[in-house]
């Protein structure tokens, strides 16, 4: 990944809706579509203490929301929606019983599918389903190659330059440079889960001196633990999760 800075008016003019005539901008394949993520236990956000996460899903297989017995700043319950045509919408990381919300990451598909707005709202309250009050609202451009995977991402923050992460796979859809397993990357599992991360790899990073792993007999993750919590699950910090699945 490449990581470049440029002037904050290229935020100008980028906010038209086309809609996105693809059949799935972000196709799933492999042995991860007959599996799905039921359960999450862990030390979410490092100060509450081990919980689990439990995710439930919609009739077509696509998680809704994950949610959890104890919830706090960076660690909220996770509400996931879906357009008309199934592609993701919608990420929210809310309190309980809907007072407020953390983060709201709103999905626009522009180009056919060829790039996305993500526009991403900081503490705010929800009002008519939608967010209102927030605190701070910022934009990511995102251009997708024909796999439907990222290649750019522009953040746009107002007032301020625009920062450019530039993304580049090798011959088994990694990011070169970096080590990897040979195993399912548990992104892969969801589109959803691919596009909050920008993890659109095949296998999953190796952190020789940190982050270890575990498998099932397919070769999904079933433990994950790092001693430098500078990775992430859906956006929240941990030093130990355990994954639950079940096949579909």
């Amino acid at each position: 990944m490449k990581h470049l800075f440029v002037p904050s008016v290229f935020c100008v003019g980028i906010l038209v809706f086309v809609s996105c005539k693809k059949t799935d901008c972000f196709p799933t394949v492999g042995p991860e579509k007959f599996y799905r993520l039921e359960k999450v236990y862990g030390d979410f956000n490092l100060f509450l203490g081990d919980q689990t996460g439990t995710f439930t899903y919609n009739s077509k297989g696509n998680p809704i929301s994950f949610t959890k017995k104890d919830i706090g700043t960076g660690n909220g319950d996770m509400i996931f929606r879906y357009n008309d045509k199934g592609w993701p919408s919608d990420f929210i990381m809310m309190y309980k019983e809907g007072s407020g919300f953390e983060r709201w990451n709103s999905y626009t598909y522009l180009n056919n599918g060829k790039n996305i707005i993500d526009s991403v709202f900081v503490f705010g309250k929800i009002v008519n389903n939608r967010p209102s009050d927030y605190s701070i609202l910022y934009l990511h451009y995102l251009e997708m190659d024909t796999k439907g995977r990222v290649i750019k991402d522009s953040a746009i923050f107002p007032g301020e330059d625009t920062f450019v992460t530039i993304y580049t796979y090798d011959s088994k859809g990694n990011f070169p440079g970096m080590k990897f397993d040979n195993k399912i990357n548990w992104h892969r599992l969801n589109k959803f889960f691919q596009l909050i991360e920008r993890d659109f790899c095949q296998n999953n990073p190796l952190d020789e001196k940190n982050l270890e792993y575990s498998y099932n007999n397919v070769g999904l993750p079933v433990k994950m633990t790092q001693s430098n919590p500078n990775h992430y699950f859906l956006t929240t910090s941990f030093t130990r999760l355990q994954f639950e699945y079940s096949f579909r």
